[in-house]
Formats: structure tokens, C-alpha cells, sequence
């Protein structure tokens, strides 16, 4: 539990750009996950309801001034469907591999790989990995 627990943190931290506010998405998200712990474990992938309770308490605990000052993450997201955006930030940012990606949210390692040559050619197309620098694709 601690090495989902460390992943979820350094995910939330990452889209949230700060440890108190990651922390904080992350309790709630687990508090969520055992609250609904049964309904979770009954459903085709424990892991990836309990990856889409964390985005959504990420998402909750976004501030407003983050639309105007938009960082790379929040790029990543606005220009990729969320987990498009989630496989490319816990691979390509967080350094996990494809596997260590597909566990955490609960998929497929092929469909996590299709994922991010999807998010490659995203990235590629505003210069390597422009949208983890913080640029916005070319058009």
C-alpha cells in the first residue's frame, strides 16, 4: 500500500504543484476508495476505479489561478484526454514504466503504450515534449 500510496502522491503533487494540497487529494481519494471499498473490489478493475476516485479528487482540489498560470501538467490535460494525459505524466514525467503505468490505473500495458504514442505525437508536435516544458502544441 505504500508504494500506491508514495505513486498516488507524487501524481497528485505533480497536477496539483504542491505536497500539501497533493496530500490532502490523496486522503480524501482514500478515504472514498474505503468507504466504497466493496462496490470497488466487485467491479472489473479495483485499480482503475481507485485511479479515477484519485483524478477526481485531484480535479477537485485544483485552484482557479491554475486556468490562468497553466503549468505543464495542466497543458498535458487540457490537450489530452485525462488518461492520456495521467499515462503520459506517470511515464514520461514520474519516470514509471509501462507496466508500473498500466498496475496503477488498472489497464492494459498495450493500451497504456497506445496511450502515449498518442501523447508522443501530441508532444511531438509542439517540440520534444514542449507540453511537459509548459508550451502549447503547434498548430
Amino acid at each position: 500500500m505504500a508504494l500506491v500510496y508514495d505513486r498516488y502522491l507524487d501524481y497528485a503533487t505533480a497536477r496539483l504543484r504542491d505536497g500539501a494540497s497533493g496530500a490532502a487529494a490523496v486522503e480524501e481519494a482514500l478515504a472514498h476508495a474505503h468507504a466504497c471499498w466493496a462496490a470497488l473490489l466487485a467491479g472489473p478493475s479495483p485499480a482503475g476505479d481507485a485511479w479515477c476516485v484519485l483524478r477526481a479528487a485531484v480535479t477537485a482540489h485544483r485552484p482557479g489561478a491554475t486556468a490562468s498560470r497553466p503549468g505543464p501538467v495542466d497543458l498535458l490535460h487540457r490537450h489530452l484526454p485525462d488518461p492520456l494525459a495521467d499515462a503520459a505524466l506517470l511515464h514520461h514525467g514520474l519516470g514509471l514504466s509501462v507496466l508500473d503505468v498500466a498496475r496503477l490505473m488498472g489497464t492494459d500495458p498495450g493500451a497504456v503504450r497506445a496511450g502515449l504514442r498518442s501523447a508522443d505525437r501530441l508532444i511531438a508536435a509542439g517540440g520534444a515534449f514542449s507540453l511537459m516544458e509548459g508550451r502549447a502544441p503547434r498548430a
